[in-house]
């Protein structure tokens, strides 16, 4: 199953952070207090843990339920592309 990547202004989080609300189970903010001098530091959102990101790409998502969130390593690196690339154009 591919899905059409496409970015949609309408689908924009006004407070980014609001991921962490809506995904507080799948989803943490990781800091770089390392990056750079003087600037302030960088803020990631990232999987909560290693087993989400083994079940969103496993073969057992596919069969379930879940199955319109499973995710293919290939596909899903082309869709940040273009969606970036998008993003920038």
């Amino acid at each position: 199953m591919e899905r059409e990547p496409t970015f949609d202004r309408k689908e924009v989080l006004v407070d980014p952070l609001e991921v962490l609300d809506i995904y507080s189970s799948l989803v943490t903010i990781t800091v770089d207090d390392n990056y750079g001098r003087g600037g302030s530091p960088n803020r990631a959102v990232a999987l909560a843990h290693y087993s989400v990101k083994e079940y969103l790409i496993s073969d057992r998502i596919w069969a379930g339920k879940a199955a319109k969130y499973g995710m293919r390593d290939d596909v899903c690196y082309n869709i940040l592309a273009v969606g970036c690339l998008g993003y920038l154009i």
